[in-house]
């Protein structure tokens, strides 16, 4: 089995595919992995795209600017799960799949993402 990972990882598989299974969890989950690749997918745009801000700027020598571009460069890295847009997602997806094991399991993994612990005592007592 470890051997079987180490292969996903080296093949750089974003997305694990389980439609060759009758097993409705294993597509929902699917499902909500694919959110978190079209997340990582637009995160890595955005940073090449401040990338190359930071590098024109140090290019100009317009050093506050490009000291500006490095620390949103930084922000988005150290930000790594957070993001508005994939937190709408996720959370819609846990609405319309509210009794599903694999969306307790997305819930409380974007807590954890989000280092909202104090938060989890209160979603368990809503769920």
């Amino acid at each position: 089995m470890i051997a079987y990972w180490d292969e996903v990882e080296t093949e750089d598989a974003e997305i694990m595919k389980f439609k060759n299974v009758n097993c409705k969890d294993c597509d929902l989950a699917d499902e909500y992995w694919q959110l978190f690749s079209a997340f990582f997918t637009r995160k890595q745009r955005l940073l090449d795209s401040v990338k190359n801000v930071y590098y024109a700027h140090i290019d100009a020598s317009d050093l506050q600017k490009g000291k500006d571009a490095f620390l949103e460069m930084e922000d988005i890295k150290n930000n790594v799960l957070k993001n508005e847009m994939l937190d709408q997602q996720i959370q819609a997806k846990i609405k319309q799949f509210k009794s599903s094991p694999v969306s307790t399991f997305f819930l409380f993994y974007q807590l954890f993402n989000h280092r909202e612990f104090k938060n989890t005592k209160t979603v368990i007592k809503l769920w």
